[in-house]
């Protein structure tokens, strides 16, 4: 049975399909910025527009929760008609006032919370990246085609918002300019983004391949992967979840509100700090149990060398033996001084035994007995073994 290619360029697309928050990396990144989405969009406020602009509080309360401001003064995109179906679909009626606004105005927070949580407007974009690099004077590696959503602040937005003045449309999946996105450093204060026009796609204009005009398409659509008004509907909180983060409980959120975990946040980034600590003692951690593993490999190899060790003392002792076998035939030396000893030791008992044998012939010839010759007893425990014949011999 042979490999069903159709279903498995199915399956692989739809494993590409992303809408994931996308964090701009380090270095530099190649992107392709997509269309608006819903195409039957008409509202007057974010018709034609390819992004939205959300007004957020961050760092509320004591878990640092980022809020969708429901202010609709401070934040018109949440009357929008689209947002307002997805709102009531979840059971959240809105009442056009914020509760962390409110809290601010009335004096319920200190100065240090209060600036803090101020509110602050972040825009959302739909874009795709294509390319990355660590640094610009390193190649550029392709990456897996993957339409996302990226939640950036006024920096990247100004940097987009020029490309379209400078070249039109550059969304145009025909005749697309790609946009590089760079970003120098991590940390709240370090950190500085820069948008400009990719060469290349600027002199000539990228036209994107089918399957990734299908992707991106598929991905717009109501109810995608980059439907923004989607997006921004999961990210708004219900007024009481936003007084439970005001007083510091954690409120369990809907199933498709995870996202909000991967939001980038430009200038206040408290959140993602934390993240990218938690992220750093995970390295810690498997730093360590590498560590074991090589002490544990150190040990096993610290062990066959010493083995090899001995292994090589024992072969050293057996090829000394054998030189001194070679050498001056030291074990047959040792056999004759063993058998010159054996045969002293021999002569030794003779005389013992005959002093032995002459008492006793006194002893009978006094009491009458009859003679034994001294010779026969002599002969008898007189046995000679072959080591005392060859001494003899010698």
């Amino acid at each position: 049975m042979g490999v069903n290619m159709k279903k498995m360029r199915r399956g692989y697309e739809s494993q590409q399909r992303g809408g994931d928050f996308w964090n701009v990396p380090e270095g530099d990144s190649l992107v392709y910025v997509h269309p608006p989405c819903r195409e039957e969009d008409e509202y007057e406020p974010t018709e034609g527009l390819n992004y939205i602009p959300v007004a957020v509080h961050y760092a509320v309360g004591k878990n640092n929760a980022m809020c969708v401001c429901l202010d609709s003064d401070n934040n018109p995109i949440i009357k929008h008609p689209f947002i307002k179906a997805l709102l009531k679909k979840r059971g959240i009626k809105l009442d056009g006032n914020c509760p962390v606004c409110e809290a601010i105005q009335a004096g319920k927070m200190d100065a240090d919370d209060g600036d803090r949580s101020r509110v602050q407007t972040r825009y959302l974009w739909g874009l795709t990246l294509l390319k990355h690099r660590g640094k610009s004077s390193q190649p550029w590696n392709k990456v897996a085609a993957k339409p996302a959503v990226a939640f950036v602040g006024k920096t990247v937005y100004d940097g987009l918002m020029e490309m379209f003045f400078d070249n039109g449309d550059i969304t145009e999946m025909g005749a697309a300019i790609l946009a590089k996105i760079n970003r120098v450093g991590t940390g709240p204060t370090d950190t500085k983004y820069k948008v400009a026009a990719d060469t290349e796609s600027l002199k000539k204009p990228k036209k994107l391949a089918k399957r990734l005009r299908d992707m991106v398409l598929k991905a717009l659509k109501e109810g995608g992967d980059c439907d923004l008004f989607r997006i921004v509907s999961q990210l708004i909180k219900s007024p009481e979840e936003v007084e439970a983060a005001m007083a510091g409980v954690k409120v369990e959120l809907d199933e498709d509100d995870d996202d909000e975990d991967d939001i980038e946040d430009e200038e206040d980034t408290t959140e993602d700090d934390g993240a990218e600590e938690d992220e750093e003692e995970d390295a810690e951690d498997d730093d360590d149990e590498d560590d074991e593993e090589d002490d544990e490999d150190d040990d096993d190899e610290d062990d066959e060398e010493d083995d090899e060790d001995d292994d090589e003392e024992d072969d050293e002792d057996d090829d000394e033996d054998e030189e001194d076998d070679e050498d001056g035939d030291d074990g047959e030396e040792d056999e004759e001084d063993a058998e010159e000893d054996d045969g002293d030791d021999d002569e030794e008992d003779d005389d013992e035994l005959e002093l032995d044998e002459l008492d006793k012939e006194l002893d009978r010839i006094h009491k009458g007995k009859k003679k034994t010759p001294a010779k026969e007893k002599k002969k008898k425990p007189a046995k000679k073994s072959p080591a005392k014949k060859k001494s003899k011999k010698k």
